[in-house]
């Protein structure tokens, strides 16, 4: 574990200052990061969590998938922040703060008012459950299939800084492997650009798959309208 934690603290300053050189580039406005962004899905691990809430005696619990994202994550992408704040790498200190949806708030609770409340989630079967408290509550999306419809969504912090996680952190919930970058602005950087400033940081590292949101949509959506076409 203490090696991950090194590790993982060398890809937070990388991803950090990555953001930061992203950001800087002419007509750019904002830049999120997550484990994997709506609709794009294909080989991107991702994580599914139980998540419970309530009194011990009445307990809600719901299948929820989980998403790994940055402080501005939500407004690169158009997801509207409901109610709190968005999550953000100090997060990871102390007991964990996550997001959820309005899907998902509605699902535990019944109302989206659920900022400060907590809930009680685990990854896995032999994984150890853990509290976390909400500290925003955010707008639903079209997850892995557009034809789903909405998904209830837990996000956690996805990067601390780069001096590692916290002592007491479980490692296996903030484990940052290829993540994916949203990039707005008025006049989007090429991936010629992209992969020379990536390379510039460290020549390891590709920057694979650029693409526009448009695209993604286009792929997602193309079986129904195809479907629709015949029809």
């Amino acid at each position: 574990e203490d090696g991950y934690t090194a590790s993982y603290g060398r890809s937070a300053a990388f991803h950090a200052k990555l953001v930061d050189r992203l950001a800087a580039l002419p007509g750019v406005t904002s830049v999120g990061v997550a484990l994997r962004l709506p609709l794009a899905s294909r080989g991107v691990p991702h994580l599914d969590v139980q998540l419970q809430a309530g009194d011990a005696g009445e307990r809600a619990t719901v299948a929820a998938a989980a998403n790994m994202a940055s402080a501005d994550y939500f407004r690169t992408m158009g997801i509207p922040l409901r109610a709190g704040r968005s999550v953000r790498a100090g997060d990871l200190r102390g007991t964990p703060a996550v997001g959820g949806s309005e899907r998902l708030a509605k699902s535990l609770f019944g109302t989206t008012a659920v900022v400060g409340r907590r809930i009680l989630g685990t990854p896995g079967a032999d994984t150890p459950s853990r509290v976390f408290t909400i500290v925003g509550v955010v707008g639903d999306v079209q997850w892995a299939r557009i034809e789903d419809g909405y998904a209830p969504m837990v996000y956690f912090p996805i990067l601390r800084d780069g001096d590692g996680l916290p002592a007491d952190s479980n490692p296996v919930w903030y484990r940052p492997v290829d993540v994916q970058y949203a990039i707005r602005g008025t006049q989007l950087p090429t991936g010629r650009t992209i992969q020379r400033i990536v390379t510039e940081l460290d020549r390891r590292v590709p920057a694979a798959n650029v693409r526009s949101l448009g695209s993604i949509v286009d792929d997602a959506t193309a079986r129904v309208r195809l479907t629709m076409l015949l029809i």
